[in-house]
């Protein structure tokens, strides 16, 4: 039997598309789910490898939600922190975090609004 998702409150979308694999992402998710472990996490936290984000040139990427926050250039303790800062206390990590105005990403105001033509 897998997981029971009825318990879940956070799920964490973690790029390992080709680029972010160079750059390491493999290591960083390896981190992350054992930190998750490690502070038992494991009912309420569900990660997802994807392919990619589309965000390569930031990468390794990964999102929160149900917040829908965006984090990039992960590092392994980065993503660590993203456990025991953002997932556990709620706070976010704003050197790490996507912003408006950053060169690659896009607030999602921008892109639902090109999406509604």
């Amino acid at each position: 039997m897998g997981k029971d998702l009825t318990k879940v409150d956070k799920v964490i979308l973690m790029c390992s598309g080709y680029t972010c694999t160079k750059k390491g992402s493999e290591e960083h998710i390896l981190a992350l789910r054992a930190c998750i472990k490690d502070n038992a996490l494991e009912d309420k936290v569900h990660t997802i490898k994807t392919l990619c984000m589309g965000q390569c040139e930031s990468g390794p990427t990964l999102q929160v939600y149900p917040e829908g926050i965006w984090y990039k250039e992960m590092t392994i303790e980065r993503a660590k922190s993203v456990i025991t800062s953002h997932v556990m206390k709620g706070q976010l990590l704003d050197n790490i975090l996507f912003k408006e105005g950053d060169a690659v990403m896009h607030p999602a105001e921008d892109l639902s609004s090109k999406t509604k033509k």
